[in-house]
């Protein structure tokens, strides 16, 4: 059995609460589970990356354009290549650095020219 990293616990704690408490807004729940995790550095890896559970909940708390159904119904209906990869751009570039930002979490500096991991 693999040990649970705190990727996984945060996820995990996210989603049970959002699916129990559905009152309790995204970015409410986003607040509580990484309330004192601040300048840590976390590796979400492809549990942030769309259209996976998390990201969508991500979305719905801090992504002031679209809403997170339209994330999603955009990834899961076949959508074309380049869509996907315009997509892939706006929450690299713009929704995952807010997450970032608001919860205080420790991110490494990307070289000149490579791409910004989600796992930062």
């Amino acid at each position: 059995m693999h040990p649970v990293t705190p990727a996984v616990a945060i996820v995990a704690e996210a989603l049970v609460l959002r699916r129990h408490e559905p009152r309790i807004t995204a970015l409410a729940v986003l607040d509580r589970v990484m309330r004192g995790r601040h300048g840590q550095q976390i590796d979400f890896g492809t549990l942030a990356t769309p259209p996976s559970p998390f990201s969508m909940l991500v979305a719905e708390a801090l992504d002031g354009g679209m809403r997170a159904s339209d994330w999603a119904g955009l990834w899961r209906h076949n959508s074309h290549p380049k869509l996907r990869s315009t997509l892939m751009s706006i929450w690299v570039r713009e929704v995952w650095p807010k997450f970032i930002v608001r919860s205080s979490l420790y991110r490494l500096p990307t070289t000149s020219g490579s791409k910004p991991k989600l796992s930062e």
